[in-house]
């Protein structure tokens, strides 16, 4: 049994990727429901592992509210994690900010967990300039959320109240419009996505120095980040491509190598070293459905050539 403590990467298909509340990072007294900033990222191979996680999370936090929610990224494992959270009686909130039109195992995000969240930052397939969704069938956490996005105000026939310690999360009516007119062309925009990373394959696939993504049923393409060699300088290419009209972007973050996260707990670049490369490697390159193939052979193109200088 590997250790259930540490992960050492964070994107492999057949991978369970789980946060829990971890011992010792703050004190019990101060452990507060909604502060996920002390939980920590674990991978378990198969659902036995994960299974045991589940019950010693139970066992050695249950004092804890928190200690029963699992915040798991949208993995084609869905199906089998939803079956653990079940069968513990744990809470599976999906982390699908990057998910919204990817399918796994005939379903679209949210269809297994408790709820599902969304964003709609700029880089997402659908944009409404910054905001977010969630999806919930419970009724009980529907009417709760819509409290929380609005200072915490419940509406009654003859009066206002306020019942909760609520935030200002509302969308605006005109991120709203935006965003409505992108879903009913969400379709065709998949499409067209699936066709210009198909060009990127086809020019890239033999270049030696760099990593593409899998090439997935039901990847969604929100982006396609690529991860440059070792012996590649990242920002030197970022500056090549920039000079030839193309602009890129890191692909990744990483919470190890972020300033807050390691004062904070004391985290180190090497405590997670795949995460750590992608963070240092990984390049996002143009892609978006307004594009047309001679410019993604444009992209590629220039790729290659700052690659190869």
């Amino acid at each position: 049994m590997k250790k259930l403590t540490k992960i050492d990467f964070l994107d492999n298909k057949k991978a369970f990727l789980i946060s829990f509340p971890v011992p010792g990072r703050v004190r019990r007294d101060n452990i507060k429901e909604d502060d996920h900033l002390y939980w920590k990222c674990v991978r378990c191979d198969s659902e036995e592992e994960a299974a045991i996680l589940f019950k010693l999370i139970k066992e050695t936090e249950e004092k804890d509210t928190c200690a029963e929610k699992l915040f798991i990224r949208w993995l084609k494992n869905i199906k089998e994690i939803s079956k653990i959270a079940k069968k513990y009686n744990l809470k599976l909130i999906e982390d699908a900010a990057c998910a919204l039109g990817t399918m796994a195992d005939g379903h679209h995000p949210g269809y297994y967990g408790d709820m599902a969240c969304f964003s709609f930052h700029p880089r997402k397939a659908i944009t409404t300039g910054e905001g977010g969704a969630i999806m919930t069938r419970s009724k009980e956490l529907d009417l709760k959320l819509k409290k929380l996005r609005n200072h915490g105000m419940e509406k009654t026939p003859d009066k206002i109240d306020f019942t909760l310690a609520g935030l200002n999360y509302r969308l605006t009516e005109f991120q709203a419009v935006l965003g409505l007119g992108q879903i009913k062309r969400f379709s065709k925009e998949l499409t067209k996505r699936k066709k210009l990373v198909e060009i990127y394959y086809q020019v890239l696939k033999n270049k030696k120095n760099l990593q593409l993504p899998l090439d997935e049923t039901g990847n969604s393409w929100q982006s396609y980040m690529i991860v440059l060699d070792k012996s590649i300088d990242r920002h030197q290419i970022i500056n090549q491509m920039d000079k030839a009209g193309v602009q890129t972007s890191i692909g990744a973050q990483a919470l190890n190598c972020l300033t807050y996260f390691q004062k904070k707990y004391g985290y180190k670049n090497e405590d997670f070293p795949v995460a750590t490369r992608l963070f240092n490697k990984g390049l996002v390159l143009p892609l978006y459905g307004k594009l047309k193939s001679a410019e993604i052979l444009l992209i590629a193109d220039e790729l290659v050539k700052a690659l190869d200088e």
